[in-house]
C-alpha cells in the first residue's frame, strides 16, 4: 500500500436521452427487444472494471447536460459495479464540452491519466486537445454504441 496507482481512468458514461434507444447488439430481453445503448455501455464499462489490473484506480462520471461523479477515485470496485448498475437515461443531450472538461480536471496531477467514453455520439470532433499536457490525460479509444444499421466503434 502506500504505491500510487499505475493508472488513472475517468469512465464517461453518456446518459443522455438518446442512450435509452434500445438497438443495442446482444442478445434480445425477455420482452423480445434489444436492450438499450446505456444498457450495453454500462455492461463493457462492468467488464472493464472486472478485467482491470490491480493499482488501476476509476472515477467515473455520468454524462448528459452536466457531469456527475457516479464513483470518486479509490472507490472499492464492487461499489462502482454497484452504482453502474443504477444508472439511468436523463432526459437531456449530451453537453460534450462539459463532460470533456470534468474529465480532464478530475485527471490534473494524476499519473498515468486516460479517459474512456461510453456514449452513442462521441467526442470525436470538436473538443480541445489534450494530448502532450502532463497534467491531463490524451482520449483514449472512443467506444460509441451502434446506432441502427450499423457498427461505429471508433477512434478518437
Amino acid at each position: 500500500q502506500g504505491r500510487s496507482a499505475a493508472a488513472h481512468v475517468v469512465l464517461l458514461i453518456d446518459r443522455s436521452a438518446s442512450m435509452a434507444t434500445r438497438d443495442a447488439p446482444g442478445p434480445l430481453l425477455p420482452d423480445g427487444l434489444p436492450r438499450s445503448r446505456l444498457a450495453a455501455a454500462l455492461a463493457q464499462a462492468a467488464l472493464w472494471i472486472r478485467q482491470a489490473p490491480p493499482g488501476v484506480d476509476f472515477l467515473a462520471l455520468v454524462v448528459s447536460g452536466h457531469a456527475e461523479v457516479l464513483a470518486g477515485w479509490g472507490s472499492d470496485r464492487e461499489d462502482l459495479l454497484a452504482r453502474l448498475a443504477q444508472v439511468q437515461p436523463a432526459d437531456g443531450a449530451l453537453d460534450l464540452g462539459e463532460a470533456h472538461a470534468a474529465a480532464a480536471q478530475a485527471l490534473t496531477g494524476r499519473a498515468d491519466p486516460h479517459i474512456v467514453w461510453l456514449t452513442d455520439g462521441g467526442p470525436a470532433s470538436g473538443l480541445p486537445s489534450i494530448a502532450g499536457r502532463s497534467d491531463t490525460a490524451a482520449v483514449t479509444p472512443l467506444i460509441e454504441m451502434p446506432q441502427s444499421g450499423g457498427r461505429k466503434n471508433g477512434s478518437v
